[in-house]
């Protein structure tokens, strides 16, 4: 990593029911990841960034529209206590 790298990230999260079982081990990955690269990014200089993104998806309906609460996006932001205060939000639900 340059002196002054930039990263930008997305993590992108199936929330749909049938992850019910392994969501709380999704979102603990995601908020693991994104702290260590964080870490390692602005340990290579004072003046690198990170930014992350977040998008949350769930099943589309045959009438049209998404389960509850559908498509959850936060933008890219240089606060990840955001990112991670939505990550920590996301339920598994919807779904046949």
């Amino acid at each position: 990593v340059s002196a002054t790298t930039s990263v930008e990230i997305c993590f992108v999260m199936d929330c749909t029911g049938s992850m019910a079982n392994w969501i709380t081990s999704c979102k603990e990955k995601v908020l693991q990841i994104a702290a260590n690269i964080e870490r390692f990014v602005k340990s290579t200089s004072s003046r690198s960034t990170v930014k992350m993104s977040f998008v949350a998806y769930r099943d589309h309906l045959k009438a049209g529209g998404y389960d509850n609460p559908g498509i959850v996006v936060c933008d890219f932001t240089d606060d990840i206590s955001n990112i991670q205060r939505i990550v920590g939000e996301q339920v598994a639900s919807g779904g046949d």
